[in-house]
């Protein structure tokens, strides 16, 4: 009769079997393997010190928002985790390294406005916020060549605002300048030859100082 060939480890067989369940369990708690663990936030609490991946850790589905927000001394990927933190959460912690862009983009501009010394990108907020705020705060460093791409801005608001910086080189060569307004240039330019654009004999430099001093200046206006 063949003998049955299968054995149970004993003594040193045993413990290598035990050490190779500890290596596994080892494994499913490193940050190889983040979004196959179906508790993973039981884990990092219990193993904080393990080497995780936490970019990988705060990409996770299975990491929610909440979890990181209660456990935020761990060395989570701030930069990642911004477009699902709640501003309430950015602001009581404005030291961790966010996405300003995205949140300067996503924003409403009056949380931006409450917290104007928070490291926004003004040309991104230029490019989105409603245009009529210019107007109310000129005071902040608004970027002109962003609010003349910006999507709120009209003709109409530009011919009764001829005098602001507009970069009329990107207004322009927007379908809003074309149709029924393909006059407008004739209209900004007014009777005593205040021109908006630099005249095609200018030299260089004065072509450098202009530039520097209009459209894409970001040094707010004291008066419009």
């Amino acid at each position: 009769m063949p003998k049955n060939t299968e054995t149970i480890g004993t003594g040193k067989s045993q413990k290598k079997t035990l050490d190779e369940k500890k290596a596994t369990s080892t494994t499913v708690t490193s940050s190889k393997d983040v979004n196959g663990t179906a508790k993973i936030t039981d884990l990092v609490l219990r193993f904080p010190k393990e080497k995780w991946d936490w970019k990988k850790l705060t990409e996770s589905v299975s990491v929610p928002i909440e979890f990181i927000m209660e456990n935020h001394k761990f060395p989570w990927d701030w930069y990642t985790a911004t477009d699902h933190t709640p501003f309430s959460f950015v602001q009581k912690h404005v030291n961790y390294k966010w996405n300003w862009e995205y949140l300067s983009e996503n924003v409403q501009f009056e949380q931006i406005l409450a917290n104007q010394t928070l490291p926004w990108n003004w040309e991104i907020v230029s490019l989105h916020v409603p245009i009529e705020q210019v107007l109310k705060h000129p005071q902040l460093p608004w970027n002109w060549t962003s609010l003349s791409k910006n999507e709120d801005l009209t003709c109409d608001f530009v011919l009764a605002h001829p005098k602001l910086p507009w970069n009329f080189n990107v207004f322009c060569t927007d379908e809003k300048c074309l149709g029924e307004d393909s006059d407008l240039m004739d209209e900004v330019v007014d009777d005593d030859d205040e021109l908006f654009f630099a005249d095609e004999d200018e030299s260089a430099d004065s072509e450098e100082d202009d530039t520097s001093s209009s459209a894409n200046s970001d040094e707010p206006l004291e008066n419009f």
